[in-house]
């Protein structure tokens, strides 16, 4: 069995060009911000590195209106747009931000860009949250993958709160929360999915051995638990740490190695 390694917030191509010298497979950049990214020629150097190195390039943009999505698409030309806003509470987007309005804008890019991959981020609770909690989302599993499997290339888990006092750290956003998704779900869905699913949601190299052989996924996703920490042991956003992600990539192979007996 081979898993992918997928490794976020890598937004120069100096630090590209390190991950793929570490093994990353696919290698994820985001866009901010829709009024300046056409200015910014690191992220667009980023994503050519990605490429050069014969990896996978994915960019999350935070933003979704079609228009702004294909200059995106046009000015990086990453192999991957990965989409991930929430859809569990709808109130949370503006008029027409539905799970129909996020369906239509991928089956336009699909059918607009032949060889562009697709993947959409789906929520889960995390693991240490209450049994309601992790119940209320794997309801959604069904109209999820209904949704989104026919204009989509790959699923995503990762983490998203729905009580207590955490909150998202982008709202209405999935994701970067450094905590534990809900393995049973995310084993639940890699099961049930018959698209490839990308295991996301606080993994780390501590814990990514673990993860990989009770969800055996398609691939596994890093991105706070391999970033930099500063003096108060807080992540640092768009900052990887090497070994970190060397240890992490070897985990997965420690995995792979074990899954195949």
């Amino acid at each position: 069995m081979k898993m992918i390694s997928q490794i976020y917030e890598v937004q120069s191509p100096q630090e590209a060009a390190e991950m793929a010298d570490l093994g990353v497979d696919h290698i994820g950049s985001v866009v901010l911000d829709k009024k300046f990214f056409l200015k910014d020629q690191d992220l667009k150097a980023t994503v050519a590195e990605v490429k050069s190195q014969n990896r996978k390039s994915s960019v999350i943009p935070l933003f979704s209106d079609f228009e702004d999505i294909m200059k995106v698409i046009d000015f990086l030309e990453p192999d991957i747009i990965h989409f991930c806003e929430s859809l569990v509470h709808e109130t949370e987007y503006k008029e027409k931000k539905t799970t129909e309005f996020f369906f239509e804008l991928q089956s336009k890019l699909k059918s607009r860009n032949k060889s562009l991959k697709i993947m959409r981020s789906i929520p889960l609770a995390s693991e240490n949250s209450s049994l309601e909690e992790k119940e209320f989302l794997r309801m959604k599993f069904d109209f999820f993958i209904s949704a989104f499997s026919d204009v989509s290339n790959f699923f995503l888990t990762d983490t998203f709160f729905t009580e207590g006092n955490d909150k998202q750290p982008v709202p209405g956003f999935v994701g970067i929360t450094g905590k534990l998704c809900d393995l049973c779900g995310a084993k639940f869905l890699v099961d049930k999915s018959k698209i490839p699913v990308i295991l996301a949601g606080g993994l780390s190299p501590e814990n990514v051995f673990d993860a990989a052989v009770k969800v055996m996924p398609y691939g596994l996703d890093s991105c706070s638990n391999t970033n930099m920490n500063d003096e108060s042991g807080k992540s640092v956003r768009f900052k990887k740490d090497p070994m970190k992600v060397k240890k992490f990539i070897e985990e997965i192979k420690r995995a792979e190695k074990h899954l195949n007996g």
